[in-house]
């Protein structure tokens, strides 16, 4: 029996909605990027996607069989766990492949 490697992914980050043009154009088989919410980055004004941009990005990856990834990596208190409940259902609405979630004091198993 041979044994069959499965392909690595190349994983490439898009900070802007050109940049992740880009990086898939030149060959990544996915990319991850950040929202303009609930992200470690948001000090660079002129990077991370918006609603609207992340909508437009799935939909230019579906067409071309790649991935995406979305970070969800901010430290959050109480008050926001309503917004990030929000966030995380438009990421699913929108049909991210996966959210890349950083701090593990975001969740909480409640019964």
């Amino acid at each position: 029996m041979k044994n069959k490697r499965a392909k690595p992914e190349l994983l490439a980050p898009a900070g802007t909605l050109s940049t992740l043009k880009e990086v898939l154009h030149a060959g990544a088989d996915a990319v991850y990027c950040g929202g303009k919410n609930f992200n470690m980055r948001l000090h660079r004004s002129d990077h991370n996607l918006s609603g609207e941009e992340l909508t437009e990005a799935v939909g230019w990856c579906r067409e071309r069989e790649k991935k995406i990834y979305v970070t969800v990596n901010s430290l959050l208190g109480d008050e926001e766990l309503d917004r990030l409940a929000s966030y995380l259902m438009f990421l699913e609405d929108i049909g991210v492949d996966a959210i890349i979630f950083d701090t593990s004091n975001n969740i909480t198993y409640r019964d």
